[in-house]
């Protein structure tokens, strides 16, 4: 396994998963920003490299990092005080994760085209038949997000309250029962 040289602020991700698949390495650590990169620890790594090289097969991506609390199930301890296991939900954050180059054949037997933003595509993963772990603890942290009015979540928010609540409510509760039911479905396949 070896460090991504890419930088997802610099480069999309699907140039990444091609330089994966073409680089001949077995996967790579894709950092989102140079901050994340710096935060991933060595024994991250070779906790991840050691799982890889013992259970080939058995992920196509790790989840390094999540905005909101996930529960896992079917964990293992991977050793260096890690544990991998299956996320009840997909973070849809892209800060960094691992990608084998399995999996980023899938990606790129998928594409074009894509149509929402990467991170959204990583939380749809039964579209590419991926079989996405978490690790935990997380290895990254961050702070606030800031714009020139506030934080990056201050002003989704704003944006979001124009319209009124019962629409919001609706689009919502639409949303997360068609989430959970994908979900549910790819479960059942063994995603």
């Amino acid at each position: 396994m070896i460090w991504s040289p890419l930088k997802l602020a610099v480069t999309s991700a699907i140039k990444a998963a091609e330089w994966l698949r073409d680089s001949g390495a077995a996967a790579a650590v894709i950092p989102r920003m140079i901050c994340a990169s710096r935060a991933i620890s060595r024994a991250t790594i070779a906790a991840l490299q050691a799982d890889h090289a013992a259970r080939a097969g058995a992920w196509d991506m790790v989840k390094l990092f999540s905005f909101k609390p996930v529960r896992l199930d079917q964990t293992r301890a991977i050793g260096h005080g890690f544990t991998l296991g299956r996320p009840d939900r997909v973070p849809s954050t892209t800060l960094g994760y691992v990608l084998t180059r399995a999996g980023a054949e899938k990606i790129l037997a998928k594409v074009p085209p894509i149509f929402r933003p990467v991170d959204e595509d990583h939380k749809h993963f039964w579209e590419f038949d991926l079989r996405v772990a978490m690790i935990a603890p997380q290895t990254i942290a961050i702070g606030a997000q800031e714009t020139s009015d506030g934080t990056v979540g201050d002003s989704r928010k704003k944006m979001a309250q124009k319209d009124p609540i019962w629409i919001r409510l609706w689009r919502f509760g639409r949303y997360r029962v068609n989430y959970r039911l994908q979900l549910a479905r790819a479960r059942a396949k063994g995603l």
